[in-house]
């Protein structure tokens, strides 16, 4: 009587162990998606974190391209070293500095970024509230690789751009997203 109920008890443990496989390895990877199911997929999880910082107004990729050709922009990655290490948007420089010449940079526009716009929206809050002029760049750098923006990194030019996870791997097909 023990042996067969060992037996079942095995193979309900192998089909449990299958299905959670099968499960988490096709959730969540969005690689082979098309560019506007990406681009699409980048609008909705910003909305829902932009729901933290209403009073913030946002910017587009493609509205920053255009404000840089019209004024002094201060790009400001609130992203991790790691994170600037594999790719920062031309120009950009980081909190850190940001933050040691604050006063230098008062009367520019200032559009921190990140990711996608989650933290870098809580820090555009933050600076708003110090008298800063100041917009969230809406879907941050992954944005930005669909709208064909540069980045670098210590080597120069690169297509890398870091994420964390299968979640976001919603850069433009022709980025390489790491992690």
């Amino acid at each position: 009587m023990n042996r067969p109920s060992n037996l079942i008890r095995y193979y309900s443990l192998l089909v449990s162990c299958f299905l959670l496989l099968t499960t988490v390895s096709c959730s969540k990877n969005y690689a082979n998606h098309s560019e506007e199911w990406k681009q699409e997929k980048i609008k909705t999880l910003y909305t829902q974190y932009a729901r933290k910082f209403p009073e913030v107004k946002d910017i587009s990729a493609e509205e920053l391209q255009q404000l840089q050709e019209q004024e002094k922009v201060i790009l400001v990655d609130v992203r991790t070293p790691q994170e600037m290490e594999v790719s920062m948007i031309i120009g950009a420089i980081s909190q850190a500095e940001f933050e040691r010449e604050q006063d230098k940079y008062r009367h520019n526009t200032i559009v921190p970024y990140c990711t996608i716009g989650d933290r870098s929206g809580m820090y555009a809050k933050k600076l708003q509230e110090q008298g800063f002029q100041v917009f969230n760049f809406k879907g941050s750098i992954l944005s930005w690789s669909h709208a064909g923006g540069k980045l670098v990194n210590s080597q120069g030019i690169t297509n890398r751009v870091h994420i964390h996870g299968k979640k976001w791997e919603l850069a433009a097909e022709n980025y390489q997203a790491v992690w």
